[in-house]
């Protein structure tokens, strides 16, 4: 079963930690511009920043 999400592209400058991508293991570092991801049925709705992750462009485009 497949999930919608949102998905909320983060710029270079905005990027400001590290993070951990799902699609690949490894780090998304400050200052890479990536997408921050959730799935679109959170029960927190935008606010659930807990589920949220941050995966490389490129990892979240071939998911």
């Amino acid at each position: 079963m497949g999930f919608a999400w949102k998905v909320q592209p983060m710029s270079a400058t905005n990027a400001q930690k590290a993070y951990r991508c799902p699609g690949c293991a490894q780090l998304v570092e400050p200052g890479t511009a990536h997408v921050v991801v959730w799935r679109d049925d959170s029960i927190f709705g935008d606010r659930a920043v807990e589920d949220r992750r941050h995966w490389h462009s490129a990892c979240w485009r071939v998911a």
